[in-house]
């Protein structure tokens, strides 16, 4: 089993079974995890009931739910939309724009990239009418029978992403 676990987070994800976020015309709310390697795909997989969708941004790929954004939302990404990421200080001024909005970053800045702005999950009521989702245990979405991954190894945590 270790060898298993191994030789897959060593294996990188086929992104032809991701959509590329392009063919979206509007800004998206997901709730998922980051996607780096077939050990991630297999122990995030979420169950077919809550409609996941497999989602790339340039060269990243994301699984997760899409949820229905509350009123704050486009105001949110109005302020993100011209994010310079090309500044020194982009992870600091990313997390003044949110503290706007009483929002954070805190457990997962690390995945800002150009087009993908990671919330943490205890933002999930203020950006979303989906309010289901922070209040069940996240390990309940996913698909437990569809890997042979011991139960330990699929223990994760979901993010929030705004994808604009």
């Amino acid at each position: 089993m270790h060898n298993t676990l191994l030789d897959l987070a060593d294996q990188s994800v086929v992104t032809d079974k991701y959509i590329p976020y392009v063919q979206f015309n509007e800004p998206i709310i997901l709730f998922g995890s980051y996607i780096k390697t077939l050990y991630d795909e297999q122990r995030f997989n979420i169950k077919t009931a809550f409609n996941p969708i497999n989602l790339r941004v340039s060269d990243r790929c994301y699984h997760g739910i899409v949820l229905q954004p509350s009123s704050i939302f486009r105001s949110v990404c109005n302020v993100l939309r011209e994010f310079p990421f090309d500044h020194k200080d982009c992870v600091n001024i990313y997390k003044q724009r949110l503290k706007l909005y009483d929002m954070s970053c805190e457990d997962c800045f690390a995945y800002l990239q150009p087009g993908v702005f990671p919330i943490d999950v205890s933002n999930l009521e203020k950006l979303s009418i989906n309010n289901r989702y922070g209040q069940i245990d996240h390990q309940l979405l996913l698909d437990h029978t569809t890997t042979q991954l011991p139960w330990y190894s699929q223990l994760g945590q979901f993010k929030l992403y705004i994808m604009l």
